[in-house]
């Protein structure tokens, strides 16, 4: 049992008049996404948070600044072909600039019904939805075969604390463990046990690792629902495999 390493990238689409700004890419050799019609993004730079990311892909391949956007959600992408990604999901209303001709595709505005009747990833269709149905911060994780969209799960229903607890997880790297008091003070609050029942409840799991969340004493704790032996035998195994150095594996 184990995670694979995962890669976060940034998607932006930019908004004007009931149109985005969405790039078709048909000039990138082996491009995961070739023939798809998708918004502007790419992968993170060493150090880069999401926020310079989405700013600087959208500078590079648009020409255009951002001064108006924000991070609409996190999407978890599971292929048995592309491996495991984290996309950070953006939208703006403002920029700066004059748009310039893209090296990996032809970018269009289209309008946003329209752009539903291209060429998409089936998931993209359930985010693009979201984003026009729901103003909330949402997580979605979807899991394809092939092409085939064989799984989707969403945030909506889960409390606004959980998904803040959900994407401080994806700040633990690894290999690496925090304790549930510590993940608490970076969250700001005082309520390690809060931060425990967000995490049992994650559903994302073991993608987004509540997995590397452990006790102060260096015990495992608990995970997802609860100590029965085989979820803690789940934990321990996510945890070896990461390479994760603690007394408490090794027992």
């Amino acid at each position: 049992m184990t995670v694979p390493v995962g890669r976060k990238t940034s998607l932006c689409y930019l908004e004007r008049d009931g149109r985005y700004l969405v790039l078709h890419r048909t000039k990138k050799a082996h491009d995961e996404n070739g023939g798809k019609w998708i918004g502007v993004g790419g992968k993170f730079e060493p150090g880069e948070t999401p926020d310079a990311c989405a700013l600087r892909e959208v500078r590079e391949e648009t020409g255009l600044t951002m001064t108006n956007f924000r991070l609409r959600g996190i999407v978890v992408f599971v292929s048995d072909v592309w491996g495991l990604e984290y996309m950070y999901l953006y939208t703006a209303t403002e920029w700066t600039g004059t748009l310039m001709d893209c090296d990996e595709g032809e970018l269009v505005w289209l309008e946003k019904g329209e752009l539903l009747k291209k060429n998409l990833w089936e998931g993209d269709r359930l985010f693009l939805k979201a984003m026009e149905t729901r103003d909330d911060f949402f997580i979605m994780k979807l899991r394809y075969a092939g092409e085939r969209l064989v799984e989707a799960i969403d945030s909506k229903g889960l409390s606004a604390f959980s998904l803040r607890v959900y994407r401080a997880l994806l700040d633990i790297p690894r290999g690496m463990t925090v304790s549930y008091g510590e993940l608490a003070r970076r969250l700001g609050v005082r309520a390690p046990r809060a931060v425990g029942q967000a995490l049992r409840r994650n559903p994302f799991a073991p993608e987004i690792p509540c997995h590397r969340v452990i006790a102060a004493d260096g015990s495992l704790g608990g995970y997802c629902g609860g100590r029965a032996a085989d979820a803690l035998a789940r934990k321990r195994a996510l945890l070896q495999a990461e390479g994760a150095r603690l007394p408490s594996l090794l027992v």
